[in-house]
């Protein structure tokens, strides 16, 4: 049933003035929830006993509140005892018959406080902050006791709005004001915490035949006095001199002798200040003529001047800029070009040709940029920032995905060709160590035929080379003297892809395909007996997991058709003599896969 009680009423029922309850029958309930009302603890404990008084408090120092029920009788506050735990809006109840803002934990308290008051004091900056920390505390309290009041009449006067407030309880503070539309809206800050709690929750009261709507304030009324607590000065006399501006006499500009040396010890260092800014400039830009004087401190403010000490200190030469206007458009001095900063640049890979425009900081560079409009390689200057950065990077895609002409294929004339498969004929029926030897006068070709040392090639392109440079010798046809060796023909492109797949994963790992080629290549002894068992090359332990890849792939390779016999190995291993493991399994390798 909805409650007919008038405001003043409430106040003296539900949120009376806090008085003595030494001798009262008082319960405490704790661990209350924010949708807790006075209606429903009234609901929960009438009960236990008849119940005169509810009231809401907060916890010293806190922002935490809890309710203090009076009973007419001590039996009320025995039976109020057992209903510790009972859910109330969703929340369990804590109940005692002891205030807990009293005895042993009002002693800690002061305890507390004591210490810190101690070592505030032997710091003065722990103080001040301090001091700053409570003010904004004390201002938090002083918003959450306010309470913002719309739907007042038109004709509502300060005197009105006070009258309704002391309804309530002790009002500190009061404001009536207007919102945008002209409606009148007020604030009223209360002493008590309990009180502006309890307007807040029941919302709507009725007052002189109108329903005014109370809610929480996002503002204090008079937030003056806690900004005017926070100002800190420099120097005792400007705080007397403040202080003496302060009691009721009219405010006039300071003067005296302390005042005239304090404003000539300003220009001083604002002079001074300006001189080393504009030596600092002239140092780095070089020398130029001196810009107009800048006012006073007393007309501009002296912060802003220096911001703009360094604008005005722009050196000015007139006979270049004179020069600049009668040169003709088009003709420009070239920059001198030095050396690039790689820490400047960590993005600019040393080493790599990187075109870039002349002026990066100014034009875009384009996908279809050339060296006749305007492209450089890079040596100069370049400004720095995240647009030259962009310029940068979209020139190095630029000249990576440019088109690099075809070369043009020499025309072979059937005499010709006979005459290169002849040779290539006669290079395989050769010996393994004529093998090897050729095959070391292909690598040092190749790398003679690399670019310089500044010149970074990929390892696709070495391989790819590498592969092509080897091949030459290899005919579309197995010869005889192959076949006498046991090992099956093969078409040239099946051994080209044979040849390229191993050279991409390792030369050297498709030897362990066999038990011989994997002792000669220095293979562990564990990873030797199971190749001879011919177990699944996963169980050895002494391979990590590329290694064991690789292993698999020779064996798929291995498993196509490449069979070779003990004399095939035999010769192979018996014509490397003494080298390293790396050269043994190559050469080998070649040499299995192109015989």
């Amino acid at each position: 049933m909805p409650s007919t009680t008038t405001p003043s009423v409430i106040a003296a029922v539900s949120l009376g003035a806090i008085v003595d309850v030494k001798d009262k029958n008082s319960l405490y309930v704790s661990n209350l929830s924010v949708n807790v009302t006075e209606n429903s603890l009234r609901e929960v404990f009438h009960s236990c006993g008849q119940l005169d008084e509810v009231i809401f408090r907060t916890y010293p120092g806190s922002l935490k509140w809890y309710a203090q029920l009076n009973f007419r009788s001590p039996e009320g506050v025995v039976q109020g005892s057992k209903m510790e735990g009972t859910p109330i809006c969703g929340t369990g109840i804590r109940c005692s018959a002891i205030d807990p803002t009293s005895f042993a934990a009002n002693e800690v308290l002061a305890r507390l406080q004591a210490k810190e008051d101690a070592a505030n004091k032997e710091d003065p900056e722990v103080a001040r902050q301090e001091w700053h920390k409570k003010l904004r505390e004390h201002a938090e309290a002083r918003k959450l006791r306010t309470v913002h009041i719309d739907g007042l009449p038109q004709n509502t006067t300060l005197q009105g709005l006070q009258r309704l407030g002391e309804q309530f309880g002790a009002v500190e503070q009061l404001r009536l004001d207007r919102d945008d539309k002209g409606a009148p809206f007020g604030l009223i800050q209360f002493k008590e915490l309990g009180i502006a709690r309890g307007c807040c929750l029941r919302r709507t009261f009725l007052v002189d035949d109108h329903v005014v709507l109370i809610s929480e304030s996002k503002s204090e009324v008079n937030s003056t006095d806690i900004e005017e607590a926070t100002v800190e000065f420099q120097h005792p006399c400007i705080d007397r001199a403040l202080a003496a501006a302060s009691g009721g006499e009219q405010t006039k500009a300071p003067q005296g002798k302390f005042w005239e040396d304090l404003a000539e010890k300003r220009r001083q260092l604002y002079n001074s200040k300006l001189e080393q800014v504009r030596q600092n400039a002239e140092a780095i830009l070089g020398p130029g003529v001196a810009p107009s004087p800048p006012p006073s401190p007393e007309e501009d403010d002296f912060f802003a001047w220096a911001k703009q000490a360094v604008a005005w200190a722009v050196p000015m030469d007139p006979a270049a800029e004179e020069a600049q206007e009668e040169a003709p458009d088009g003709i420009q001095e070239e920059e001198e070009r030095g050396p690039v900063d790689l820490e400047e640049h960590p993005d600019i890979v040393p080493g790599t040709e990187l075109a870039v425009l002349n002026d990066s900081s100014e034009e875009e560079i384009s996908d279809g940029a050339s060296e006749e409009g305007g492209v450089d390689v890079v040596g100069g200057a370049f400004a720095d920032g995240p647009k030259a950065r962009r310029q940068r990077r979209a020139a190095l895609r630029a000249q990576r995905n440019k088109t690099r002409p075809k070369v043009a294929v020499t025309q072979v004339t059937p005499s010709q060709w006979a005459a290169q498969r002849a040779q290539a004929m006669e290079r395989l029926q050769s010996s393994p160590a004529q093998w090897a030897a050729a095959r070391q006068r292909a690598l040092e070709r190749l790398k003679a035929k690399r670019p310089a040392a500044g010149h970074v090639v990929s390892l696709e392109e070495v391989q790819l080379e590498e592969t092509e440079m080897v091949l030459e010798t290899v005919p579309e046809t197995v010869p005889e003297t192959v076949l006498d060796l046991d090992v099956e023909p093969k078409p040239k492109r099946a051994r080209l892809c044979i040849l390229r797949t191993v050279q991409r994963t390792g030369a050297k790992y498709a030897l362990w395909s066999h038990q011989k080629l994997a002792a000669a290549a220095g293979v562990p002894a564990d990873v030797i007996e199971t190749l001879s068992q011919g177990r699944d090359c996963k169980e050895c332990q002494s391979l990590d997991a590329r290694e064991s890849a690789a292993l698999a792939l020779s064996d798929a390779l291995l498993e196509a058709g490449m069979n070779v016999s003990e004399a095939t190995y035999a010769v192979a291993l018996g014509a490397l003599g003494e080298r390293q493991t790396f050269e043994v399994a190559c050469t080998v390798g070649f040499y299995l896969l192109l015989s």
